[in-house]
């Protein structure tokens, strides 16, 4: 009984890993996929990653939001990868169906390079999250390009220089007092803002009552 037992959770446990390596991408599969994707792409872009936690956050921010590609411009261990798929709870059998993928750059690649080829290649408007004091707040941002990288920095000293040179825009979470968001959590902030601007509709106001309806006659007599 044992051995049956200790044979099952074997052959599950495999189960998990192929899983969760199906979600892991070349840079060659993913260039391979923008090649031949259509309708808008956004990209979550961070350059590099400290802490499998925050990255695993920002994974699941990306699934749930719509952001198919989270890239990281750095070498990953295979065990920071598992333990990041982990945090994201994307080997859970009822988030089979999520649709997001992590990709790694070459090593030994610039990140300059990687997103200059994005820029170039592609046609991604790059958009960098900064708490530079010219930065433009979030809210008053254009989210909704058809090919949009949201670049990120790391977890201790955000966006290196030679990365910024090349943002077409940047921009900041405005916050009510000093201090930094964690680098997941203005992830999933950003993303959001991102799939609001895309779902944004003028819906009809529903005037149900004779009180909402007489409101409406005088607002349209004072347009």
């Amino acid at each position: 009984m044992r051995s049956r037992r200790r044979v099952k959770d074997a052959v599950l446990d495999v189960s998990k890993r192929s899983k969760m390596r199906s979600r892991f991408c070349t840079w060659e599969d993913f260039t391979e996929a923008l090649s031949s994707g259509t309708g808008n792409q956004c990209i979550v872009v961070l350059c590099g990653s400290q802490y499998a936690g925050n990255l695993g956050s920002a994974i699941r921010a990306c699934a749930l939001l719509g952001v198919k590609w989270v890239c990281v411009l750095d070498v990953l261990e295979w065990r920071f990868v598992q333990s990041a798929f982990r945090a994201a709870q994307l080997e859970r059998p009822e988030h089979a169906e999520w649709n997001v993928h992590l990709v790694q750059a070459p090593a030994g690649r610039p990140q300059k390079e990687a997103l200059v080829y994005l820029q170039d290649r592609f046609g991604f408007e790059l958009m960098g999250l900064t708490d530079a004091p010219t930065a433009l707040p979030l809210w008053n941002a254009k989210l909704d390009h058809k090919r949009l990288a949201l670049i990120f920095g790391k977890e201790s000293g955000g966006i290196p220089p030679e990365v910024e040179s090349l943002l077409d825009v940047s921009v900041t979470v405005p916050q009510a007092d000093k201090g930094c968001l964690n680098v997941s959590h203005a992830i999933a902030i950003t993303a959001y803002e991102r799939r609001r601007q895309e779902q944004v509709e003028v819906v009809e106001p529903c005037w149900s009552s004779e009180g909402e309806a007489l409101k409406r006659r005088r607002l349209e007599a004072s347009i």
